[in-house]
């Protein structure tokens, strides 16, 4: 059993119910009655599995992966978090890495711009993914 908080501190986001946050409420003239939440939280169940090794001289990779639902308000629904690292030594001097970390949360919806002007739909959650290279030098005093 774990719990989960998620803070959005951005008066704009958290009124606009981003991040899964309840969205401020409004009247009929756009004026805010009620502030948007800027904290979730969350009771749920959490898997992790971390695993790390060297596959080849010079080359080691390593693996986190993290499984979480929520009990209260949408049990079932998993969100993933899945990082893999390759370090290299190319030699005495130089290391580099390269790495992929996938996301996806489904309290996260994504907006896209409506048929009307002004206006925007929520979608449905998405996949976030980010590429990671580094390249460095090693210098020893």
């Amino acid at each position: 059993m774990t719990f989960k908080s998620t803070f959005v501190l951005d008066k704009e986001l958290s009124n606009a119910g981003s991040f899964g946050v309840d969205k401020a409420v409004v009247d009929s003239d756009g004026n805010i009655l009620k502030q948007g939440q800027r904290v979730r939280t969350e009771v749920g169940i959490l898997l992790t599995n971390e695993f790390e090794t060297e596959m080849f001289e010079n080359i080691a990779i390593k693996n986190r992966t993290s499984f979480y639902t929520d009990y209260i308000n949408s049990f079932g629904n998993v969100d993933i978090d899945w990082e893999v690292m390759f370090n290299f030594k190319v030699n005495q001097y130089v290391k580099a890495s390269l790495g992929s970390h996938l996301k996806y949360d489904n309290d996260v919806k994504t907006i896209v711009a409506s048929d009307v002007e002004n206006e925007f739909d929520i979608e449905g959650a998405k996949i976030q993914w980010k590429q990671i290279l580094g390249i460095g030098v090693v210098v020893d005093f």
